[in-house]
């Protein structure tokens, strides 16, 4: 029962870190580390660093673009920090009711449903970052934008699946 609560909390967790802790300050004059999507030649994920390189590349996207892009994901950024501190205390609270030498049911019962609040507003956080990105671009990179999106996606399901999730 814990495994498949634990799972899906952990897999959108993983998902929803991952574009918004994007490194934005990369030089674009650099060539990106990595041609495949999200993964290095050995299987594992890629930095943001490199994938935000690879989006900047693959896009072609404008300093402009890049400016107000930035500026998505530093404000996206600091809401999911705010989340993953009161995430952290959450986490602390379960660890102790699991070393109690009781379960008190009412007080796990709040706090799964405070864990998820909050990762339906860091998955709400991500969903509007992306989509205000999205509406940053036009038609030509909107398209390419939608294959990143789904190369990373493949890339990230492969992994856990290599994991064993």
């Amino acid at each position: 029962m814990f495994k498949k609560v634990l799972l899906p909390i952990l897999f959108i967790s993983a998902s929803l870190a991952a574009p918004v802790y994007a490194d934005s300050t990369t030089a674009t004059d650099q060539p990106a580390a990595s041609s495949q999507a999200a993964s290095t030649d050995n299987g594992k994920l890629c930095s943001h660093a490199q994938r935000w390189q690879e989006m900047v590349q693959t896009l072609q996207l404008t300093q402009d673009q890049q400016d107000k892009i930035k500026a998505i994901k530093d404000n996206a950024k600091s809401a999911m920090k705010a989340n993953w501190t009161q995430m952290k205390s959450i986490r602390e609270e379960m660890k102790a009711l699991v070393m109690s030498p009781t379960l008190d049911q009412g007080k796990l019962d709040a706090l799964v449903q405070q864990k998820t609040t909050l990762i339906g507003n860091m998955m709400k956080t991500k969903i509007t970052m992306k989509n205000q990105i999205y509406n940053l671009l036009n038609d030509q990179q909107k398209q390419q934008y939608q294959t990143l999106m789904t190369q990373w996606e493949t890339k990230k399901r492969e992994f856990f699946k290599q994991m064993g999730c």
